[in-house]
């Protein structure tokens, strides 16, 4: 404890703005650098988002630019391929100088169809000559030539020259008929010779004649049954031989036998239905 007679020092007190003076310029460098950082950091966002756009909205445009440019230069050079990825087929095909109009292709199609229709004409007679008459056996000359003319149209069928096909398809039809017919004109003809052959008891001439009628239409029942009877002819014509000396012998009973015989292997030979009555 002091006594009274020490001095007494008074220590002025420091004023209260005097105390936080140390501190002040601290807290400034704190509060700048803190604006700096969010300017940068806004300096930043700023720029990518600047970066982003142009990836997105200007890159594309100016890629399809350069790239278009070739395209362009190409297509200003007249390339022919260039000009046929647009536009109708038709406008193409006239590009290329082949363009068919409308009513010719439906003409074309019209006709093919009729050169289809010929050619299946064709064949179906062609099938019917060979079954009905045989031309193998007796016209393949004949033959020969008409399917010249058929691969002549077919010639000209698969050119797609359509209206001559259609004239030498019917041609080759017309000959196919005419051979048709020809070929039942001489099966009628060898038929009547053999049965006259047989009227006049000529045994080969008629066997001849059948032959050739059954060699045009094998099997026809009245071909067969003229060659069946051309067959027996020289054992009838024996019958009736010794029928006629019976009967000049007066032996009229062996006559009747003979010709009973004769009539067995051939009830159609002529007259002799008479004499078996008048025996």
């Amino acid at each position: 404890m002091p006594s009274a007679e020490d001095p007494i020092v008074i220590e002025p007190a420091a004023a209260p703005l005097t105390r936080g003076r140390p501190s002040q310029p601290k807290d400034r460098r704190q509060r700048s650098l803190s604006t700096l950082r969010t300017v940068v950091a806004a300096i930043v966002v700023a720029g990518l988002a600047a970066a982003i756009a142009f990836v997105f909205l200007a890159l594309p445009s100016r890629i399809g630019e350069r790239e278009g440019e070739p395209l362009a230069r190409e297509a200003s050079a007249g390339d022919p391929p260039a000009r046929e990825t647009s536009g109708p087929a038709s406008a193409r095909a006239a590009d290329r100088g082949d363009a068919i109009p409308p009513y010719r292709a439906l003409r074309l199609a019209q006709a093919r169809t009729l050169a289809e229709e010929g050619l299946r004409d064709f064949a179906e007679l062609e099938l019917k000559l060979e079954d009905e008459v045989n031309v193998a056996a007796w016209g393949e000359a004949d033959l020969a030539a008409v399917q010249d003319r058929a691969n002549a149209a077919d010639a000209l069928f698969l050119a797609r020259d359509y209206d001559a096909a259609i004239a030498e398809y019917a041609a080759a039809v017309a000959d196919l008929q005419a051979l048709l017919a020809k070929g039942h004109g001489l099966f009628e003809q060898a038929l009547a010779e053999g049965i006259a052959a047989l009227d006049a008891r000529e045994a080969e001439a008629a066997g001849a004649a059948f032959a050739r009628a059954l060699a045009i239409r094998p099997g026809e029942r009245r071909a067969a049954a003229g060659a069946g009877r051309a067959a027996k002819l020289p054992n009838v014509l024996a019958l009736l031989r010794e029928a006629r000396r019976a009967e000049l012998r007066a032996d009229y009973e062996e006559a009747h036998g003979l010709l009973i015989q004769a009539r067995g292997l051939d009830p159609a030979t002529g007259g002799l239905d008479g004499r078996l009555a008048a025996a």
